[in-house]
């Protein structure tokens, strides 16, 4: 699927999708379709993608699946899972296997990632390899 880096100005309509929709983003040339019954959460993600928003896509698209019950919150891309007790832990799940996705996508492109992680008090930068390759 051919989509766009980046969308310098984000639509507005960002986190008002409906759950049987779903709304497609293109990471990097990875796309997936977020699909959640928790407002929140696609409010979250869609402030976190909506330089990403690939409106109106119809091809293959990953699915990405976080929905919350009574007690437990479930995600899912492809075949990786996880349910959770909270919204924050199957979000940071949920986070992590895309970023992977997206990294194995571009093994060519991208040669590091980084994380910020934010407490009250203090910010955390995790970095590591991108896994991409030198050209030769």
């Amino acid at each position: 699927m051919a989509c766009s880096a980046y969308n310098p100005q984000p639509a507005d309509s960002v986190g008002r999708g409906r759950h049987s929709d779903g709304t497609v983003f293109c990471v990097y040339g990875f796309p997936f379709r977020l699909r959640t019954n928790h407002p929140r959460a696609r409010r979250l993600f869609g402030r976190l993608y909506g330089h990403f928003l690939e409106p109106g896509a119809t091809e293959m698209v990953t699915e990405a699946v976080l929905e919350q019950g009574r007690g437990w919150v479930s995600w899912a891309l492809g075949e990786k899972t996880g349910s959770e007790t909270d919204l924050s832990k199957a979000m940071w799940g949920l986070e992590s296997v895309l970023c992977e996705a997206v990294i194995r996508s571009q093994q060519r492109s991208i040669a590091v990632h980084a994380a910020g992680i934010m407490t009250n008090d203090s910010v955390t930068l995790l970095v590591g390899r991108g896994g991409a390759e030198p050209a030769p």
